[in-house]
């Protein structure tokens, strides 16, 4: 997937309300906003964003997952599977189990790695390099309507953020689909979601 927008869904069966996946899936995700998902009913219910689960392999790059909620992982739960988060947003992500980081993202068993990414409630003990607790300051992440998961949440930086130019570009994929249509796609990922410049 790359520069989408996943709002607003609901999985009832409990597991990943924006996407699920099972049974030795894989998944790269580039520059999607995943915003007011859920992952319910039941105390049981994990990711609200993304569930990665049963040997699995869930990658997300230079993208946001803001006010998804679940009872474990309500931005993304890894269970007996494995992720990397890259160049990320992970902030206002809600689960009734847990807080702080493991709110943003939970995991166990599995394996997550996470380099350069933002995440609410950061100590460190989740691992990795370069990455931060600041606040990355969105411009509207629930939009006018005040209603996470519908068209005009914004969950993009402030001018101001603390978290511009923090990522990594050799973190992001080859332009292989020519985004911008300048006909080269051996070149860093260009267009954000909104289709700006990064």
């Amino acid at each position: 997937l790359i520069n989408c927008v996943l709002a607003g869904n609901v999985a009832t069966s409990g597991q990943g309300g924006g996407i699920a996946m099972y049974n030795s899936s894989w998944l790269e995700s580039v520059g999607c906003v995943f915003s007011g998902n859920s992952a319910s009913p039941g105390p049981d219910s994990r990711g609200g964003a993304i569930a990665v689960e049963t040997g699995s392999q869930g990658n997300a790059a230079s993208g946001t997952l803001s006010g998804n909620s679940a009872s474990t992982g309500g931005g993304m739960q890894v269970l007996s599977a494995a992720a990397s988060v890259r160049n990320c947003l992970l902030w206002g992500n809600t689960a009734a189990n847990a807080v702080g980081q493991y709110a943003q993202v939970n995991y166990g068993p599995g394996v997550v790695l996470i380099e350069r990414s933002a995440v609410e409630g950061w100590n460190a003990a989740l691992g990795g390099s370069g990455n931060t607790g600041i606040n990355p300051l969105f411009l509207d992440a629930n939009g006018e309507d005040n209603i996470l998961g519908t068209l005009d949440d914004n969950p993009r930086n402030e001018r101001r953020s603390l978290g511009i130019d923090r990522g990594d570009a050799s973190l992001l994929p080859a332009d292989i689909f020519d985004l911008d249509d300048d006909g080269d796609t051996a070149e860093p990922l260009p267009l954000e979601v909104y289709g700006q410049p990064r």
